[in-house]
């Protein structure tokens, strides 16, 4: 298991890599997550050589005094220069996102890249390219109500909180911001990612179609893969399912 590390960064609240792996996957987490979501992945069997460092947005977990981000523009203001700060000399980052995590991890690594620190791989995790809009009706402007369930329907919030009218209070603010922050978003002009990129899906995510995850190509370099794996929009979560997704990630980053 990799050593503990004091947590410097709230960006990073399980700490900094701590240098022993031979690279670093910064991962970001879906839309009302938080970095606790890959906590099981720091020490896990099949990434015991790189140093797993969760990202966390603003406004849950750790950071959840403070406002949640309602852009991306918001978000790489913070974000940017705290991975610039964290990104060891000499060894290989990787880029994980999950859903509204793959949007923030894209945009990110076209930072790093452009500050001449490209990522040595960015891996989408259900969430369809990021040129695509998403379609209405968005669910940032809906009724409590509504989004309540939908919630429900897509899954990934504890039940606890969905019918704890206290609970809902603390979090339906955060995770308004989140889906504002997804479905407001427009890529810039030419903006285009060199490193190689591996684009995932469930199988029966009703959220991100095959093709919809087939349209990262158009905004990559020359080295592009893409695989279905089953489940729906939280596939991630399915223990059968992650040592599949780690052993593609590790293979597509050139670490296996």
């Amino acid at each position: 298991m990799n050593a503990p590390v004091r947590a410097v960064s709230p960006w990073f609240p399980f700490g900094l890599p701590g240098g022993r792996g031979r690279a670093v996957l910064f991962a970001f987490h879906h839309a009302g997550g938080a970095a606790s979501f890959f906590h099981g992945w720091q020490g896990h069997p099949l990434l015991a050589d790189l140093d797993v460092c969760p990202v966390e947005l603003p406004g849950r977990g750790r950071r959840f005094l403070e406002p949640a981000c309602r852009s991306v523009g918001e978000v790489l203001a913070g974000l940017v220069p705290a991975l610039c700060g964290a990104v060891p000399a000499g060894r290989p980052v990787l880029l994980f996102g999950h859903s509204l995590g793959a949007l923030i991890a894209f945009e990110a690594a076209l930072a790093l890249q452009a500050r001449g620190l490209p990522p040595a791989a960015f891996i989408a995790s259900a969430r369809r390219a990021p040129q695509l809009p998403t379609p209405q009706p968005w669910r940032h402007a809906m009724s409590d109500e509504t989004l309540i369930g939908e919630l429900r329907r897509l899954g990934g919030t504890r039940d606890e909180v969905l019918e704890s009218e206290e609970l809902l209070d603390l979090f339906l603010p955060a995770i308004r911001a989140d889906f504002a922050l997804t479905e407001t978003y427009a890529l810039r002009t030419g903006a285009r990612l060199d490193c190689p990129v591996l684009a995932l899906r469930g199988s029966g995510d009703l959220e991100v179609s095959a093709a919809d995850v087939d349209a990262w190509d158009a905004v990559c370099g020359s080295r592009f893969a893409r695989a279905d794996l089953p489940g729906d929009h939280f596939y991630l979560s399915e223990p059968s399912v992650l040592a599949d997704i780690l052993v593609r990630l590790r293979r597509h980053a050139g670490l296996a």
